[in-house]
């Protein structure tokens, strides 16, 4: 059986996402903070070599939980395709708007943008 290597473009493994509710507490309070369109994004750096990732998608942006969850999983599939971006860094993105209809192309050019700033 071949081994995975969790720090390809082609996975997502735990360890590249923030779960714990202090992490996001600690980035909502020490992170900068970047406005776009469709998010506020929370960037702090971090001391470990890997970029990690948490997203919020509140029941205002969608009622129905299959909604919410198909935003995450399109936030997701960015981040795990496009992991150099993200440099070394902890990163929050809370979904303003209903973007479960935006391709995954444009929210990466949104992010991306918004980064740069």
């Amino acid at each position: 059986m071949e081994k995975i290597n969790h720090f390809s473009n082609q996975s997502f493994p735990k360890n590249l996402r923030i779960i714990k509710s202090d992490h996001f507490k600690q980035i909502f309070k020490s992170g900068r903070k970047i406005y776009s369109a469709n998010f506020v994004i929370y960037v702090l750096s971090n001391q470990l070599d890997f970029p990690r990732i948490g997203i919020s998608v509140g029941r205002r942006v969608s009622t129905k939980a299959t909604d919410r969850n198909k935003i995450k999983r399109l936030i997701r599939e960015v981040f795990r395709t496009n992991k150099n971006i993200f440099d070394k860094n902890d990163i929050v993105l809370v979904v303003k708007n209903n973007v479960k209809d935006v391709k995954g192309k444009d929210l990466f050019e949104e992010i991306k943008k918004a980064l740069r700033k």
